[in-house]
């Protein structure tokens, strides 16, 4: 028997090493959300499957779930991909988008915690931002110099943000940054929910919002009285979990009685890209929300995706595979022979045990997905939340997909012209550029990809 278990497994292991690479890169990133979630689910005894002993290999496991996905989620989300252009010239031009997709990439490049030859924080901000010190009204960088005692204590939750005024815009910009490391985002988006705006959001990014909201909010009031409301509007932007944390803070801004009452009259947008779902409510939303807060997705985005629900699915689907799996010889027969009667009936499994422990939150918004067509253009296409906030799908750039620079990029394409029928395709690996050129309304700055 012991010899039999030998086997099995080697040749396991022999045939996810035959694999292509992009698909053994794939489930090796799923293993690494799987281990994520579960430190935290095993913090909630009732999350089923967060204890869970596998029988069939991990990778295999993984894999089973990826063919599942390819063979329906997957390849109904590319069938309803079409080449078309829903973003109107009118609330939110083409040209604003690009221009906050451009502050959430140089936002990156004020980091003078990693680099202790950067200068102070507010010389960093006006050199990549190229504004003179009077236009930064408030920021969450600090910058603590080797042995430097610092008195007041450090608000863990306060996030790296600017907030400037662009006279170009016309426009008070908060801009958040995200986190540097795709796991550290997962791990940060495993919160539990609070009560936010009669609804509930993620508690980490409401605690995010508050500490902002303290730290902004003096030099913020002093500058609304200086600059007309019918001038000078609002525009709250980021990337990642910047992105989710700028959401909320439109939310606040939108729903919050006191903010209703300080910013009234002022045109309000928030322009977000790669957020995590960070709010549900049970009352219909404002449209006002779906005119004025836009959310960017590209593709297979894991963050786009990732909440502790569907986390939980994540975590709850590998369990339930595993538990139908009768040899894990049976698992490699059907990927040999690519046996999608037998996918299938997995898939089927699948559709009926979900998770009910965590409510599944939304993007409050309007939602669409970025891609190049097959002739280079820009294609823009309107897509609820539940296309997205639903499941966690393997899609093999589902980390790829997540970069602040492939946004970028995707939206330097000229607006897609023609006709609306034909589909669109996600643009590949190979042709985004090693070094992507930006430039703000006032400076211009160069990222390299890490």
């Amino acid at each position: 028997m012991e010899l039999a278990k030998k086997f099995i497994k080697d040749w396991g292991v022999t045939l996810f090493d035959s694999v292509p690479s992009d698909t053994k890169n794939l489930v090796r990133s799923c293993q690494k959300v799987y281990h994520i979630a579960i430190k935290v689910l095993n913090s909630n005894r009732q999350t089923e499957g967060a204890d869970h002993k596998f029988r069939t290999p991990l990778p295999l496991c993984a894999t089973l779930l990826w063919k599942c996905h390819e063979t329906h989620e997957i390849q109904q989300w590319y069938a309803e991909a079409e080449a078309t252009f829903d973003l109107p010239d009118g609330s939110v031009s083409i040209d604003l988008v690009r221009q906050c997709c451009n502050y959430s990439l140089i936002v990156y490049d004020i980091w003078p915690e990693l680099n202790q030859s950067f200068p102070q924080p507010l010389q960093r901000i006006r050199q990549v931002y190229g504004c003179p010190h009077t236009d930064v009204l408030a920021h969450g960088f600090f910058h603590r110099q080797p042995g430097e005692v610092v008195e007041e204590p450090v608000d863990l939750n306060l996030p790296k943000f600017t907030l400037t005024v662009d006279h170009v815009l016309k426009k008070f910009v908060f801009c958040i940054r995200g986190t540097f490391s795709i796991e550290d985002a997962v791990t940060d988006m495993l919160c539990d929910e609070d009560p936010f705006c009669s609804g509930v959001a993620h508690s980490g990014i409401i605690a995010a919002v508050h500490s902002m909201e303290k730290n902004f909010k003096h030099a913020f009031l002093e500058a609304l009285e200086k600059y007309p409301a019918e001038e000078y509007g609002i525009l709250l932007t980021g990337h990642s979990l910047g992105g989710g944390t700028a959401v909320l803070l439109a939310l606040n801004f939108f729903l919050d009685p006191m903010w209703k009452d300080f910013l009234k009259g002022r045109d309000i947008k928030c322009v977000a890209f790669a957020p995590p779902p960070v709010y549900c409510s049970k009352e219909a939303l404002p449209a006002e929300l779906f005119e004025n807060i836009r959310i960017f997705i590209n593709n297979g985005d894991l963050v786009t995706r990732a909440s502790m629900a569907t986390l939980a699915q994540f975590v709850l689907d590998l369990k339930t595979l595993d538990e139908y799996i009768l040899m894990p010889i049976d698992v490699i027969g059907i990927l040999r022979r690519n046996d999608l009667k037998e996918v299938e009936k997995f898939h089927k499994l699948l559709k009926n045990k979900v998770q009910t422990n965590f409510s599944y939150l939304q993007h409050p918004g309007s939602c669409y997905r970025i891609s190049v067509t097959d002739t280079t253009e820009l294609s823009v296409q309107r897509i609820e939340s539940e296309a997205v906030h639903k499941r966690l799908l393997m899609f093999k750039s589902l980390i790829a997909d997540h970069s602040i620079l492939k946004y970028s990029h995707i939206l330097k394409h000229p607006p897609y012209q023609g006709a609306s029928s034909s589909h669109s395709h996600q643009t590949t690996n190979a042709s985004e550029p090693a070094t992507t050129s930006t430039s703000s309304s006032s400076t211009s700055t160069t990222t390299t990809t890490e």
